[in-house]
């Protein structure tokens, strides 16, 4: 799921080719750059300015990092944390952020973890994010207060358009 979210963004697509007792082939394109003109004068570096903070949980180190970098390009300053419990514990520290929280995650899931957040701050803003969520689980935690839901894969566009709205 986050590979294919990443290529898409980037205008690619992945190609499978599988068959039994032979294999799978799997082919990922991605557009080319173009190259660098040396002869070019380097382009305008313009300061984003900052839009808040952003607290992503994932237990999945790719996610968590393709995240950050999206979001902080589009000028959020961003904490992560790898489960529920340290969640917790980066959301007591920063109080003033959005919270990206992954409903599939080891140990504590992401439903318990959004009721523990919001122990602390029923006003608590949690944009939800799963690709095999319990739907039950997701319902209910919109029923108490979660800001919204993006399933994964998603677009990285998909992810800066919620949390630009939650935030």
């Amino acid at each position: 799921a986050m590979v294919y979210g990443a290529v898409q963004s980037h205008g690619g697509t992945i190609v499978v080719d599988s068959a039994p007792e032979r294999g799978t082939q799997i082919t990922i394109y991605i557009p080319a750059a173009p190259l660098p003109n040396k002869l070019a004068p380097p382009p305008a570096v313009h300061a984003t300015p900052k839009r808040g903070r952003v607290l992503v949980v994932d237990d999945e180190p790719g996610i968590r990092n393709t995240s950050r970098r999206i979001l902080e390009r589009h000028g959020y300053e961003v904490v992560d944390a790898e489960s529920g419990a340290q969640a917790i514990e980066r959301f007591r520290a920063n109080p003033d952020v959005v919270i990206v929280l992954d409903m599939s995650m080891p140990g504590m899931g992401g439903a318990e973890c959004f009721r523990k957040l919001r122990a602390i701050d029923p006003g608590v803003r949690v944009l939800l994010v799963s690709g095999y969520a319990i739907q039950d689980e997701i319902r209910q935690c919109l029923q108490d207060g979660a800001c919204g839901f993006v399933p994964k894969p998603f677009a990285l566009s998909a992810l800066l358009e919620a949390v630009d709205t939650i935030a």
